[in-house]
């Protein structure tokens, strides 16, 4: 899952990770998750780009992570739609 997550952030432009804070679903006392995702990110992220830090929060605090869990369960659901077809979520600005 930290490989996953590292990929995906690794792909998003790096203006919008400079100096950002990820926060995941989870709790705070999860620290080896942490840990792995932080490994993962460190690998993945290009020299210079910077990531302040890494947090968990439970989703129900946070809607950004709401959302987040109900793409999530529309892909764990239904994955040969999204094999099938290319979905667009968001088109970030050039």
């Amino acid at each position: 899952m930290a490989n996953f997550i590292a990929l995906c952030v690794s792909g998003l432009p790096h203006d919008l990770i400079q100096n950002a804070i990820l926060y995941y679903d989870g709790k705070k006392e999860q620290k080896s998750f942490k840990n792995t995702l932080r490994a993962a990110l460190y690998e993945s992220i290009q020299p210079g780009i910077f990531l302040r830090d890494i947090k968990a929060l439970p989703a129900s605090r946070v809607d950004g992570l709401q959302v987040a869990d109900m793409l999530a369960g529309f892909i764990r659901n239904d994955p040969h739609s999204i094999r099938s077809v290319m979905i667009k979520v968001i088109q970030y600005p050039d």
